[in-house]
Order: structure tokens, then sequence, then C-alpha cells
């Protein structure tokens, strides 16, 4: 894949958590990917929705004994006497702090996207009428939806052009309908004899 130079990079939640997890499938082609955009000096970003998500996805995890962290993490949390919700708030900053050391990841936003338009007879904030209005054109869960009405409404202010995603279900289908968004969707998964690692 070619490395355009002062485009930005949009990741869902999916690529990060396999980032982190090295029990995650995706993990060794996520971590390659990631640190070599990091490394070439390219913006990644994410929303507060990515935010909230990755949070939400590592208190499950670690709390259902689902998924296995990489070291030091794991040493660090065995270490901690505190409570597991304690643990769980330390744990999540310590990846945050990571992701912005390792992959100068930042947290983008515009209060534009939350002022009031109107849709269906309410007033609702824009990022909602937004996903409502895609979702004639994009047949995905809202999940994945608010992931993509992010980076549309993002997309001029951060010269966001890529999503980046490991989710080939979801993502797979909408390729076109992102491109009529100025979009691209990248997904991160295994490669087969007639695709690359990274399909565009």
């Amino acid at each position: 894949m070619e490395w355009v130079a002062h485009t930005m990079y949009y990741l869902d939640t999916s690529v990060l958590v396999s980032y982190i997890f090295v029990t995650e499938r995706r993990h060794a082609l996520a971590r390659q990917f990631l640190e070599d955009l990091a490394n070439k000096g390219l913006k990644l970003y994410i929303s507060p929705y990515t935010l909230v998500e990755l949070y939400n996805s590592v208190c499950r995890n670690i709390a259902g004994g689902n998924l296995k962290l990489a070291d030091p993490f794991n040493e660090i949390l065995d270490r901690v006497r505190d409570s597991l919700n304690a643990k769980l708030e330390l744990l999540v900053s310590m990846i945050v702090t990571m992701l912005v050391e390792m992959l100068g990841l930042e947290v983008v936003d515009d209060h534009e996207i939350y002022k009031p338009a109107k849709t269906l007879g309410f007033k609702l904030p824009l990022l909602y009428c937004k996903c409502i209005e895609l979702s004639h054109k994009i047949k995905i869960r809202i999940k994945d939806l608010l992931h993509i009405a992010y980076a549309h409404l993002l997309h001029k202010k951060y010269n966001i052009r890529y999503i980046v995603t490991c989710d080939s279900k979801d993502y797979g289908k909408a390729k076109e309908q992102l491109r009529h968004l100025g979009l691209e969707v990248i997904i991160i998964e295994e490669p087969t004899n007639s695709q690359t690692q990274y399909n565009l």
C-alpha cells in the first residue's frame, strides 16, 4: 500500500482492540500497520466515541477474562491490590497513554457536529441526523455507522481520508458507499493469494 502524506487516518475501535490485546487474531497485523503509519509521521485520529467504546471493550474483556493484554500490563494488574474497578481505571489510563506515546494518537472532535439539526420532525445533534441519513445508503450496525458519520463530518476539518478497521464483515460491504463520502476503508486482515495485506 502506498502511504499518503498529509492524509489523516481515522481508527475505529476494532483496530485498537486488536493492537492492545495479544490474543486478538489480527494483533500482529494491527500492530505492524499502525506502527508503520506512526513511524512515517502520519496522523492517527480517533473520535470521543472511539475512546468510550475502547474503554468499554477493555473493561468488559478484562473483567470477563476473555482477552489477554501484552506485558507489562498483565504484570502491573497483578501487582495492584485495589478493587477491579480501580485496576480497570488504571489499566485504561495506561493503555491510552501508551497509544498516544507510541502512535501519536489524537482524539479529534468539532462542536459543530453536536449542534441541533432537524430530521424526522425532531431536533437532534447533527451527528445523529447524519447517521439517520446514512442508514439509507450504508446498511451496517449503528456502532460502525457512528464511526463513519464521525469520519465523514470531521473529514474536511482534519483531512481524514481513510478509516482503518479490522471489521471486514461490516466495512467490506460499505466500501463503495464510503467512496461517495470521500472516504476509503482500509481493512486489516490476513492476506490471501489474491490480495495485498492491507486492502483498500
